[in-house]
């Protein structure tokens, strides 16, 4: 039995997904940015790096405008020491269908921000950055060959990626793909078609894990599997909420959620806040898998009230967040989970499971293999482990966040139930145990709470 989270190769970070600025709007917009920026300035550990979607300024109409509002964002956000990267809104060169959208307005943009599409590597992880103007330019705008130009560099970009070990691919524009339905009728509020059908078969095609946006202002959770869709909230509004997001990057997964002016967060634990797992990444057909979740909401009470939603890979699929499933075709299948808020948190997790011909076992076999098992209980501070052969026996716990705590046993066990005492001073929270019997790893989940 493996709990994927384990690997240990890929070390988490976080980096801050910020939407609409918008210097410019209204007299809230600057002084929102100034306490946006300060609060990141004071975060520990510092994020890896900060993407802004779009709207720096409010008046591409008139670059003497737009230039001063520009200006003004960038000196804010040159305040942060970490890694900046910037792609352009409607309010930053227009839409496709204003006048003030042109190759000298394109122009303009770039010599202040530099490029408008482009990509980067974070940490095993591959980021690609689109100009969501140029997705909607079509022919016979005078930008329509910068478009495909554009068109040219994605291809080129996800052909040079291939058979590259990313851990995670993501994508970043201003505009969202679609608000409700991926067939719904073009316009401002979204990429266009036909290329909002090409983007959204790249995510399939090369299992990108999310596509950040902003424009709306508001957050919005979308999913298009085993992709998330997630917008920004602005901080260029003069009413609350307001505010910026946080990503943080995980081995086999990411979390993301809001954090709203003015209220700080001077350190952010790089934890997993939702621990997913299945207890076997290779299976016989017909044999059932235990798919599991626990949120560490007594840490974390506002991640209390989530929704959830296994997909086996299969065209099977769960809403709870403990369930079991038997794959009745040999194969290999992705399981995406997911736990969410509509407007605000989301935590995104895939699993790879190889499901083989099964052997002939005799039922005897099968019966003793099925009482192999280990109670947990909360609140005695102690496991019970049901042993149905003699053997040696390994029990660790595990944090959360996959570190191992402590080895608690490693001898020999007569068959029979055992009892074996925890240290009271455990602080509570969420953990696993790995038990390995007979030489098979299982993994049970143990909320600790005083």
């Amino acid at each position: 039995m493996i709990l994927l989270l384990f690997v240990v190769s890929f070390d988490p970070f976080y980096f801050i997904h910020y939407s609409d600025p918008q210097i410019g709007r209204n007299v809230a917009a600057q002084p929102n940015l100034e306490i946006a920026v300060s609060q990141i300035n004071d975060m520990q550990p510092a994020p890896h790096f900060m993407i802004v979607a779009g709207d720096m300024g409010n008046n591409p109409g008139s670059q003497p405008l737009v230039l001063e509002q520009w200006e003004i964002c960038d000196s804010l956000f040159d305040l942060l020491a970490l890694p900046k990267y910037y792609i352009p809104g409607n309010n930053d060169i227009g839409y496709e269908d204003e006048g003030c959208w042109t190759p000298a307005m394109l122009q303009f943009y770039r010599d202040f921000w530099g490029p408008d599409y482009y990509s980067f590597d974070a940490d095993s992880c591959h980021f690609l950055a689109l100009n969501s103007t140029l997705l909607d330019t079509y022919s016979p705008h005078a930008c329509y060959p910068y478009s495909l130009e554009q068109d040219s560099f994605i291809r080129w970009d996800l052909q040079n990626i291939q058979g590259q070990e990313y851990k995670h691919l993501f994508f970043f524009f201003h505009f969202p793909l679609y608000l409700i339905s991926p067939y719904e009728p073009n316009g401002h509020t979204g990429v266009d078609r036909p290329r909002r059908d090409t983007i959204l078969q790249y995510l399939v095609d090369y299992d990108f894990a999310a596509v950040f946006a902003g424009h709306w202002h508001f957050d919005y959770v979308n999913f298009y599997w085993p992709s998330l869709l997630q917008t920004g909230i602005a901080t260029c509004k003069t009413d609350p909420p307001v505010g910026y997001r946080v990503v943080k990057v995980f081995d086999n997964g990411i979390e993301t959620f809001t954090i709203y002016l003015p209220d700080p967060i001077d350190s952010l634990s790089l934890v997993h806040i939702v621990t997913a797992a299945i207890d076997h990444d290779t299976v016989e057909v017909n044999v059932p898998v235990s798919f599991t979740c626990v949120v560490d909401s007594v840490n974390f009470p506002n991640w209390s009230d989530l929704s959830f939603k296994w997909k086996f890979g299969d065209g099977d699929s769960s809403t709870v967040p403990n369930a079991s499933h038997a794959y009745v075709d040999t194969g290999h299948y992705q399981v995406a989970f997911t736990a969410y808020e509509l407007h605000d948190k989301c935590a995104l997790y895939r699993f790879n499971i190889v499901v083989e011909e099964g052997a002939y076992v005799h039922d005897d076999l099968v019966r003793e293999r099925s009482i192999d098992c280990m109670r947990v209980h909360a609140y005695q501070n102690g496991v019970e482990l049901n042993i149905v052969e003699s053997g040696n026996v390994v029990l660790d716990i595990y944090q959360s966040d996959g570190r191992r705590l402590k080895r608690v046993m490693d001898r020999y066990l007569q068959k029979g139930i055992h009892r074996v005492e925890l240290e009271s001073d455990l602080p509570s929270g969420v953990y696993f145990f790995r038990l390995v019997a007979r030489g098979k790893p299982s993994v049970y989940k143990y909320v600790c709470v005083h």
